[in-house]
């Protein structure tokens, strides 16, 4: 491993458009120098295809073109052999109605196991004679293994929540066999015990499917990471996959070597549609992480900003910070259109 400090930030929605923000008065808002000051001497250059899965199996050398095996590597993680076959997530999901629309909500509260096995139970049983059944090692994370592809293409449900579930369906030529399905799961499931028990505690039922990331398990991919930083679940599974070490946070926030952290942080908050969680989740990687590489800059280190949204921000000036700089730029002007 080498001594140089080579760290990659991938921070989804780190420069996401943010309409309000120019509403918040500069005192309401966390100080974020540090960061403008960063992009504003950064090299700036084309990366990734802007959409978050995809350009996170494209950091582990996986060929990110159309849609990535998610069920496949996470099945690796959970402790599937997924070898064999063509595996999609069939996660467990709550959808609210909201006047003429179904709109897809956040996991909370999770599944417990005892629920999960009853629900499952009950949908394997109906689905038997259409030759697949459900299969989990956790709650909320559910695991179909067929032999052939079915002829589909999904959406992710980190990027539906909270949006009508029409346009994140199965699309593709074999669309409406897998809406059936996602049909009759709901009849099964709408006055399931556990749904009565559930909303008798004042908890979410769980009424749904969600059918999303499927495919084969590909070949590794020529991730050359020393060390992957994240808590974000398929990032570590990617980082299982590939036999790379994985640490949640860590009192040396700039080890040596090469290392990837992938937050999703800003996605979340982009996705509740909250600017002060954003603001905030900014201010945590800027003193988590940038305070601590700036001061190595001068050294040799080197730092690459991933926003996922097709650009890279890279600082590789060993004496970078002995030179002219550009003048440092406000935030509004790096958020994307």
């Amino acid at each position: 491993m080498s001594s140089v400090v080579e760290l990659t930030l991938f921070v989804p929605g780190l420069l996401a458009a943010q309409p309000l923000l120019a509403e918040i008065p500069a005192g309401q808002r966390p100080d974020l120098k540090l960061l403008e000051t960063l992009l504003s001497r950064a090299e700036v250059s084309n990366w990734g295809t802007g959409e978050r899965f995809s350009d996170l199996f494209r950091l582990f050398g996986f060929d990110a073109e159309g849609e990535v095996p998610v069920a496949a590597v996470t099945g690796v993680a959970a402790g599937f052999d997924t070898t064999q076959g063509w595996w999609l997530r069939a996660d467990p999901v709550c959808l609210a109605p909201d006047r003429d629309r179904l709109v897809l909500m956040e996991d909370e509260p999770p599944l417990r196991m005892a629920e999960s096995e009853a629900l499952r139970a009950t949908l394997n049983a109906h689905f038997a004679a259409d030759g697949w059944q459900i299969e989990a090692r956790s709650p909320n994370q559910w695991f179909i293994r067929l032999d052939e592809a079915p002829r589909i293409t999904t959406t992710p449900p980190a990027t539906s929540i909270g949006e009508d579930i029409h346009p994140h369906l199965p699309q593709g030529e074999d669309a409406t066999l897998w809406r059936r399905y996602l049909n009759e799961s709901q009849m099964l499931l709408h006055d399931h015990p556990i749904n009565q028990q559930r909303e008798a505690e004042g908890y979410r039922p769980i009424d749904s499917l969600w059918f999303w990331g499927g495919g084969a398990l590909p070949p590794r991919g020529a991730a050359q990471w020393d060390q992957v930083i994240s808590k974000w679940h398929l990032a570590r599974a990617l980082g299982r996959y590939h036999k790379v070490p994985l640490a949640g946070l860590m009192e040396d926030m700039c080890p040596p070597g090469r290392v990837l952290v992938c937050s999703e942080a800003c996605c979340n908050a982009i996705q509740q549609g909250n600017v002060f969680d954003w603001l905030e989740s900014l201010f945590l990687i800027q003193q988590k992480w940038l305070v601590p590489i700036a001061d190595r800059l001068r050294d040799g280190a080197r730092l690459v900003l991933l926003p996922g949204d097709e650009r890279a921000f890279s600082i590789e000036r060993p004496r970078g910070l002995a030179r002219l700089w550009p003048r440092r730029r406000p935030l509004m002007s790096f958020l994307a259109p």
